[in-house]
This record gives structure tokens, C-alpha cells and sequence, in this order.
């Protein structure tokens, strides 16, 4: 099977081609321009390294988030015009699945954390099995950085993601040496692919036209059409 998988929940993106869980071609993009300059042209760069017409693919997968709102709804829509045109399945994934899973270590707690609005982070607690199936072991969550250390298990747990270097000191205090902290890690687009294939083989493809971005927390825009909303109703209610 032949996918394509795409990331742009952060600033850098990502795209590869995948024939089932192995990668064929992956290509990064990371230099300041705006995703929708340039998804395409990843797109159109991996087909052709890869010597693969479009109409050969036959699974699309995307990262739906959290992360970047513009990001993602570039990267979503991108993906999904081309499986509605195309007549393919699609497949979301989490963006903190995907970092999770792409550091490979089993059998140990692992907590991504990603960078949110100043205070808080975008949180998941996962585990990888010995067969490298990723289990989630509490909800996803957008919270404040204490909130994050109330459900963890007692132990060793491995931190990554850029919340967890940029947290790093008050992480290391608030564990007293149980906090393994790892580098920064992005949403890469082949974990994306590796873990799109599997939902599709499970039955968890999706039409293109109800994917949605996985947000958590609504987007400035929508807390300000919201906000609006309220203002209205107390001046005519009271």
C-alpha cells in the first residue's frame, strides 16, 4: 500500500511516502516560509524521487494535531482535496502520538509535550508495547505545566517534545530524579504514515469530508467570536 503522510502541526513540516511501514522518501521543510508555499512543492518532491504518479497512492495520512492552527488547517485541507479528488481513504492521526511513537522506546512511560499559548502545554502520557503499539495512558489535554505531573505514574518517565526542554529545570525539581528528559522532537511525517497504515488496517480510515483538526483548546478566533457572542447576550438579557 502506498501512502502519503503529512505534517504541518508545527513550524517545520513534513511529508513522506510510505509503502506500508516502510519509508520510501521524506522530505523536511523548515525555512521560515509559510506551509501553504510550501506542502505542495514537498508533496510534488517526494512523488517524484520516488518515481510515483499521484494516482498510485492509495492511503493519505495527516497529523490533525495539536499544534499550529493555521498549520494544521493547511495541512488537512491539502491532504483532504487531494482524497476527495482522488477518491482515497484518509486517516488523522494525533501529533503527540506521533512523537511518542516516533522515539521508539518501550515500555516506559513517555510524556510529550508540546508548547502551547505562554503557560501552557499540549499534553499526552504514552506507552510503547514490546510489539511497538502506542497505548495511551490518560487523555490528551491542554493545561498548565503542574497539572501535567497529577496523573503520572511513579517511576522513571521520559519527557520529550520542545515543552520538555524548555520546561526542563522545573520538571527535574518537581520528579526528584525520575524525569528522563529527551531532545526536541517534531511531528515527523513518517510516524505519521507508520501509524495512519496501521489505523487503516484496523478499520479506522476516514471520509475525507468529516476529518477535522484534533485543536483541544479553540483557536484565538473562535475564543474572540465567543467572547463577542457573551458580550451580546448580557446586553440584552442583562
Amino acid at each position: 500500500m502506498k501512502i502519503l503522510a503529512l505534517s504541518t502541526a508545527r513550524k517545520d513540516a513534513s511529508v513522506a511516502l510510505l509503502e506500508d511501514e516502510h519509508v520510501l522518501c521524506e522530505v523536511y521543510t523548515d525555512d521560515g516560509r509559510q506551509h501553504a508555499e510550501t506542502v505542495m512543492l514537498a508533496i510534488d518532491r517526494v512523488l517524484k524521487d520516488s518515481h510515483l504518479p499521484l494516482e498510485e497512492l492509495d492511503l493519505f495520512a495527516c497529523a490533525t494535531g495539536p499544534g499550529s492552527f493555521t498549520g494544521l488547517r493547511v495541512g488537512m485541507a491539502t491532504v483532504k482535496g487531494l482524497a476527495l479528488v482522488m477518491g482515497r481513504p484518509i486517516v488523522g492521526i494525533s501529533s503527540l502520538e506521533a512523537i511518542a511513537f516516533a522515539v521508539g522506546v518501550q515500555n516506559m512511560p513517555i510524556c510529550v509535550l508540546m508548547l502551547a499559548r505562554p503557560g501552557f502545554v499540549y499534553g499526552g502520557l504514552y506507552c510503547l508495547s514490546s510489539e511497538g503499539e502506542t497505548i495511551a495512558l490518560d487523555r490528551e489535554k491542554f493545561c498548565s505545566l503542574e497539572q501535567i505531573f497529577d496523573p503520572l505514574p511513579k517511576g522513571n518517565i521520559l519527557f520529550v517534545g520542545d515543552g520538555a526542554t524548555f520546561y526542563r529545570q522545573k520538571i527535574e525539581e518537581r520528579l526528584n530524579g525520575q524525569a528522563i528528559i529527551s531532545g526536541t522532537m517534531g511531528v515527523q511525517a513518517k510516524a505519521v504514515g507508520i501509524l495512519g497504515y496501521r489505523k487503516f488496517k484496523k478499520g479506522k480510515a476516514q471520509d475525507p469530508l468529516f476529518i477535522i483538526p484534533h485543536y483541544i483548546q479553540a483557536s484565538s478566533a473562535e475564543t474572540k467570536v465567543d467572547k463577542e457572542c457573551r458580550f451580546e447576550l448580557r446586553k440584552k438579557y442583562g
